[in-house]
């Protein structure tokens, strides 16, 4: 989230099972929002949007599996305002309560937080990616 020093979002909506079987799940979900953000300059941002989700999980093995989120995120006030997230991750369980997760995100925002820098406006990118590791405890 560059720019965004907090973002706070009250979220309703339906989700809808497309797919269950052994291996594979995929659900899709749709809804509105509030959102806030502060930005790390300016002034606070609130505005109401909607919200689409397509989900996917597939169970590779008895002790691992891949997991894929898209989601798309409009700014109803703005819409040239559009946001999508993506987070994909492959598990792998050690034990029957410890297992460990690599994943990728990327988040894209169309209209990144532009600051001013030394009295010049800088413009922070639109696209912003992370891979992670994880230590995950399942209870």
């Amino acid at each position: 989230m560059a720019g965004i020093d907090d973002r706070f979002v009250v979220r309703g909506g339906v989700g809808y099972r497309i797919l269950r079987s052994e291996t594979d799940a995929l659900v899709a979900e749709v809804g509105a929002d509030w959102t806030s953000e502060a930005r790390i300059a300016g002034p606070t941002e609130t505005y109401f949007g909607t919200r689409a989700l397509l989900s996917y999980e597939r169970t590779l093995s008895a002790t691992s599996r891949f997991e894929s989120d898209v989601e798309v995120l409009e700014n109803l006030e703005d819409t040239e305002d559009l946001r999508v997230n993506w987070i994909s991750s492959v598990s792998a369980s050690l034990t029957s309560v410890l297992a460990l997760q690599l994943g990728y995100e990327l988040a894209y925002d169309r209209q990144p937080v532009v600051v001013l820098v030394e009295g010049a406006p800088f413009e922070f990118d639109e696209t912003d990616t992370k891979l992670t590791t994880s230590v995950v405890l399942n209870f």
